[in-house]
């Protein structure tokens, strides 16, 4: 099997706090060596981190459908863990700003539509 991106990797020094079952958390710094590692294994470990921030970045604010609605999706590994707000909030915060309620509505739901309908009235 190839090894090109273990190689490009090579060795990662990584900071981080471990939280045991009695709840006492420890700083610690290891190195995660990739230069043996191959391929196939590099991309298995880059998605399992990207999905771990994914599921942790408060998706758990979403309804099923919402969460439903995100399978099959693509999602650029760089926003990963980014936090998503739930679709009312979003509108909610869109009003605040003060979009109207179809608007916010649009800009939410179908963000493709709303632009081609901004970029025709500027016309």
């Amino acid at each position: 099997m190839a090894n090109e991106i273990g190689k490009l990797l090579g060795k990662v020094k990584r900071n981080m706090t471990i939280t045991n079952n009695a709840g006492v958390s420890v700083d610690i710094s290891v190195t995660f060596d990739f230069t043996s590692s191959d391929d196939e294994a590099c991309r298995k470990w880059i998605v399992g981190a990207r999905a771990i921030r994914f599921q942790n970045s408060g998706k758990r604010s979403l309804s099923a459908s919402e969460l439903e609605a995100l399978d099959g999706k693509t999602i650029k590994a760089e926003l990963a863990g980014q936090k998503i707000e739930s679709r009312d909030k979003q509108i909610k915060a869109l009003v605040a700003s003060g979009i109207p309620q179809p608007l916010a509505e649009l800009a939410v739901d179908d963000p493709d539509k709303l632009a081609e309908m901004t970029n025709k009235i500027s016309e």
